[in-house]
């Protein structure tokens, strides 16, 4: 599903009332509006006929930066409506998936209430470990008694190597 900001197609129904079937070849004659939280405004493209009396609008991205968005219209055609269209637009995935991202990396240090402190807690619980304790470039893992060492990683500097022990 496209989010906000995100053009889209929708379809829609034109209804014939006094036949009391589906309205065909009527695009020419419908105006269609587009209701955006609550505003009406005409609709920026033109709707066009795909079948059996379904018709389909472009909105642009301007018409998809609402919360709630209404599709409908009218037609000069007598006893004809247009079944209208409501939804809510939901806001789009790729901002929701990049602001986790900024936000992770913001708080890769895993200060107290962050999410890197969440996530490492998560970590240490899954895998059975407890805290780390750092003394240059040696980090010690310890199990989660806090008194079993588990892991000692060592970084040299001139090679960029970790060595860790038991290997």
């Amino acid at each position: 599903m496209a989010g906000r900001a995100e053009a889209v197609t929708v379809t829609f129904t034109v209804w014939d009332t006094a036949a009391n079937t589906p309205k065909l070849g009527d695009v020419a004659n419908l105006t269609m509006m587009v209701i955006m939280d609550g505003a009406a405004w005409p609709a920026d493209n033109a709707p066009v006929e795909v079948e059996n009396g379904e018709y389909k609008l472009e909105l642009s991205v301007a018409e998809r930066t609402c919360d709630f968005l209404t599709v409908e219209g009218s037609s000069a055609s007598p006893n004809t409506v247009v079944i209208p269209l409501h939804m809510e637009v939901p806001a789009s995935l790729s901002l929701s998936a990049k602001a986790i991202m900024e936000k992770l990396v913001a708080d890769h240090d895993g200060v107290a209430g962050s999410l890197a402190e969440a996530i490492n807690h998560i970590r240490q619980e899954r895998m059975g470990k407890a805290t780390s304790t750092e003394d240059g470039n040696i980090v010690r893992i310890y199990d989660t008694d806090g008194i079993t060492l588990l892991r000692t990683l060592t970084l040299s500097e001139l090679a960029g190597v970790i060595t860790r022990t038991p290997s």
